[in-house]
């Protein structure tokens, strides 16, 4: 009786645990698409919980539809885990086909678990018969499989986020924010493990601890997050640095296409366009925009207005020289500026003469 009572407390404790932290993702001003995984990730969780406890007083025998729901709702555990650290490293609009994609085994299990309730109740005749403090799956070899294959998932869905994390930080000097991330990482990756060895081998005890340990984890969590509630933000803004400065490295012969992209622009002509962007460039070039702008700031060692400016200068240094042509005005819009002023300004700052001094064979000061 005690043990029961202490089983009994402890799953209750867990579910409000983790139905608060789930609340508390949606309360922030500015949320995230990662706060909605984590929010899915913990009342998943405290579904279970809720689950474990009412099993210990034997409601779902009153209730036949919700018996093994709660492992439909644990094949949510995974997915909202791997896609919270997902948005967490960097992607924060995943998709929805993706979306859709890790959702399939939840919509699976739970047409093929509701079904069976539904329309084979006497599957489940003996469930609850060896009663235990946590559920016993073996009564009917399907639910046990769909169980194993949940925790199974689990555990690898928590390792590929581990090793995502990891290969993203690897070479890189690794912060106390990183480190973090990589702590809960492989301590819920351990707590699955421990799940799905405790099923195999039908360990309540075994089952128990990962409980007890999943338990501590959440409440550590909720405590680091209630102190440090800009957290996310500012790992999301670590790991991008790190993901451009990964794709940086990986440029081959950057000089070479530097003197590429020169060549291109003057060839083609790109800075003529008046309301050239940098994005719109590198489409143009068929380079990243973060490549782009590395080149111009580390290899060629000027801002993006001043790269485009100084193609428009030399064009229209040329045209000067060719009075018969155009007069400045028509020259400014020809080589694209948008105003005449800014034409100017730039021409000046350029060449350190103005432009109608430059026609009469100024070469600016000493």
């Amino acid at each position: 009786m005690i043990n029961n009572a202490i089983h009994q407390y402890l799953y209750f404790m867990v579910f409000v645990l983790f139905t608060f932290i789930g609340i508390q993702q949606l309360t922030f001003r500015k949320k995230l698409q990662l706060n909605y995984f984590l929010a899915i990730l913990f009342w998943a969780g405290a579904y279970n919980m809720l689950y474990f406890w009412a099993y210990d007083f034997g409601i779902q025998e009153k209730i036949p539809l919700l018996i093994n729901s709660e492992i439909v709702v644990s094949f949510l555990v995974g997915p909202c885990l791997y896609l919270y650290f997902s948005a967490l490293m960097g992607r924060n609009d995943i998709p929805g086909r993706i979306l859709l994609l890790h959702g399939l085994p939840f919509l699976v299990s739970l047409i093929l678990l509701a079904g069976m309730n539904l329309f084979y109740p006497a599957l489940n005749a003996t469930f609850g018969v060896a009663f235990r403090p946590a559920p016993d799956y073996s009564y009917n070899t399907t639910v046990f499989i769909v169980n194993t294959l949940c925790d199974l998932s689990i555990a690898l869905y928590f390792l590929a986020a581990l090793i995502r994390t990891v290969l993203l930080f690897k070479g890189r000097k690794v912060t106390v924010r990183t480190m973090l991330i990589i702590i809960y990482l492989v301590s819920f990756s351990l707590s699955a493990i421990m799940m799905l060895i405790a099923n195999f081998t039908r360990n309540t005890a075994l089952l128990q601890i990962s409980f007890v340990f999943i338990s501590a984890i959440a409440t550590s969590f909720i405590i680091f997050s209630f102190r440090n509630p800009d957290y996310a933000i500012k790992v999301i803004s670590e790991t991008r640095g790190i993901r451009k400065s990964k794709a940086l490295d990986k440029i081959d012969d950057i000089e070479e296409r530097s003197a590429s992209i020169t060549r291109l622009m003057r060839e083609k002509t790109f800075y003529r366009q008046p309301d050239i962007t940098l994005p719109g460039l590198s489409k143009q070039l068929t380079i990243k925009p973060h490549e782009l702008s590395y080149i111009l700031n580390n290899v060629l060692m000027m801002n993006f207005n001043s790269y485009i400016n100084s193609f428009r200068i030399e064009e229209a240094k040329s045209l000067l020289l060719q009075q018969d042509k155009m007069n400045v005005t028509e020259i400014a819009f020809h080589v694209g500026f948008n105003s005449t002023s800014s034409f100017y300004r730039s021409f000046v700052k350029e060449t350190g003469v103005p432009p109608k001094e430059f026609m009469r064979g100024g070469t600016g000061p000493a």
